[in-house]
């Protein structure tokens, strides 16, 4: 998972991080870290507007592509914005609108984690401010954002990633999204963060494709944003950290995988013995209204108990027995270079472990990212400077964003069953749940054809994996969180409808020029699993439908 085929005409290592520079927009045929030759296309943006079908022959006009993506985003802009003021605010909707007035008339208005994060109340108020208040303008900052999640998609037309058609079709699926429709026409916190989340990955994506500061800033920032809207950006970036670490563990970092499994389990099981065997449960959260002793003795408790001095304890040894297996995968040759040319100078571009090196030469980019992302949260918690104590609410305080909600695990509001968000998911996005979890699968299948030698990882190996991977993995999340509400399925909507646009995008690839898929698999000596719809992974992929 960690390496995928590289672009043509690839910058050395030591320039890729530094500036954007334009790169040919021909496809060409370029040679992986494992030695097979592939095809990829050399812009990560999509093809050349030359190479477009309907495209005139000078590059100049109206492609069928365009054509699409106005519609598309004409229809989009109808469906979010038409008709807002018709319907009554939902008692949510009223709590949100009535707290962003008061931000937008000059009265009190301080971070409260029962209405979740600042971001909308701000954006509310500045769209007051702009345009006056009433039932429509409440709605319009959630409905701005709807029109930009169809957009989005344009992002990821690379190759690499969805690819053109792909890219379109998730833009109309995001389009006629149940679920997302309703959000965007609904002064909630979800309808943002599923934006701000879907940037997030693009970002990742990109800076891992080519590696540039302006998507390494743009990543910082977005997260920032993120952790100013919702607490459910706890589970997202842990996924994405998750998946990000596995590709490390999967190249060269493989040695260090026994160890943190071994961890993994030793906690886990301390967890499960320590409380009891010691006769000292973990100290329950005070999250309801607590005063600031009762917050001191909290935290007190926690830092002192033997679990955390345990699991302190183990994160330790872990991490210096890891430094010790990392030292000794160092090329020798290039240490006077720094730790991470000596240890991941070798892996190829457009994989995550030279992604990673890039970020660690470009110490000014990950300065400004940390810094943009720092800014944005201080800003918003503190209501622009005017209450502190929405640092605190932020990030310590135990009824602030976080244990706010963890506090609040066992209580259940809601009464759901583990199992809703499998029977809800059917019901309003049938073609999501149908192509996603069908190309999860299929996905699997291929990951461990590819685990096991029988394949070659494909262009597209490290973004559908990883995209298959968060569907999965915020499913389960959301599944075990103690509650489940029904808007909370935007966020298992978009991965899997991401995972159902780049499948179709292979199919009709392969319907318009099979022969292209043959030779790719002729020349990376791979199955149709990577390379192209052979019989086999459409008999898969048919039965699982059915």
């Amino acid at each position: 998972m960690g390496q995928a085929t590289p672009p043509a005409k690839t910058m050395p290592p030591q320039t890729a991080g530094r500036h954007n520079q334009t790169e040919p927009l021909s496809p060409d045929v370029s040679t992986g870290g494992n030695g097979h030759r592939s095809f990829s296309r050399a812009s990560d943006q999509g093809e050349s507007p030359r190479s477009a079908p309907g495209a005139s022959p000078g590059g100049v006009g109206i492609t069928l592509e365009t054509a699409f993506y106005a519609v598309i985003l004409v229809l989009a802009a109808l469906t979010r914005f038409w008709d807002l003021g018709s319907r009554a605010l939902h008692h949510d909707e009223s709590l949100h609108a009535y707290f962003s007035w008061l931000l937008a008339t000059g009265q009190n208005y301080a971070h409260d984690p029962l209405m979740h994060g600042p971001f909308l109340f701000h954006f509310t108020a500045l769209v007051y401010a702009i345009l006056g208040d009433s039932d429509a303008s409440s709605r319009y900052s959630a409905a701005l954002f709807g029109v930009l999640l169809v957009a989005l998609p344009l992002l990821l037309r690379g190759e690499r990633h969805l690819g053109r058609w792909g890219a379109l079709t998730a833009s109309a699926f995001f389009l006629i999204s149940p679920s997302l429709l309703y959000q965007s026409r609904y002064i909630r916190h979800d309808i943002f963060t599923v934006v701000g989340t879907l940037f997030l990955f693009i970002a990742i994506m990109r800076y891992i494709a080519r590696p540039s500061r302006g998507w390494l800033v743009a990543g910082g920032a977005t997260l920032g944003f993120l952790l100013t809207n919702h607490e459910i950006v706890f589970a997202i970036a842990a996924i994405f950290f998750g998946v990000l670490l596995g590709a490390l563990l999967w190249g060269r970092l493989r040695p260090v995988a026994p160890l943190l499994v071994l961890s993994g389990i030793v906690a886990v099981a301390l967890i499960a013995i320590l409380p009891e065997e010691t006769g000292r449960p973990l100290p329950s959260i005070p999250w309801s209204s607590p005063s600031q002793s009762e917050q001191f003795a909290f935290y007190q408790n926690l830092l002192g108990h033997p679990l955390t001095i345990a699991l302190a304890l183990l994160a330790i040894v872990t991490f210096a027995a890891a430094v010790l297996i990392a030292r000794g995968q160092r090329d020798p040759a290039r240490i006077e270079e720094g730790w991470a040319a000596a240890l991941l100078g070798h892996e190829p571009p457009g994989s995550v472990a030279a992604a990673l090196r890039e970020v660690w030469r470009d110490r000014g980019g990950l300065s400004w990212a940390l810094i943009a992302g720092m800014l944005i949260f201080a800003v918003l918690f503190t209501t622009l400077f005017t209450n502190l104590y929405g640092l605190a609410s932020g990030t310590i305080a135990t009824d602030g964003t976080l244990l706010y909600w963890l506090g609040q695990h066992d209580v259940q509001r809601g009464e759901q069953p583990w199992f809703y968000y499998l029977v809800l998911l059917p019901q309003y996005e049938f073609l999501a749940a149908l192509f996603g979890v069908a190309a999860t699968i299929v996905v699997g299948v291929r990951t461990l054809r590819v685990g096991i030698g029988r394949a070659t990882p494909g262009p597209r190996f490290v973004f559908q994996l990883f995209l298959a991977l968060w569907f999965a993995g915020i499913t389960v999340a959301l599944s075990f969180a103690g509650e489940k509400m029904p808007w909370l399925v935007t966020h298992i909507t978009l991965p899997a409808i991401l995972l159902a646009a780049a499948f179709l995008s292979e199919w009709v690839s392969g319907l318009r020029n099979p022969s292209r898929h043959e030779e790719v698999a002729r020349a990376t000596r791979a199955s149709p699993l990577q390379s192209g719809w052979g019989f086999a992974q459409w008999a898969l992929f048919g039965s699982l439908l059915a």
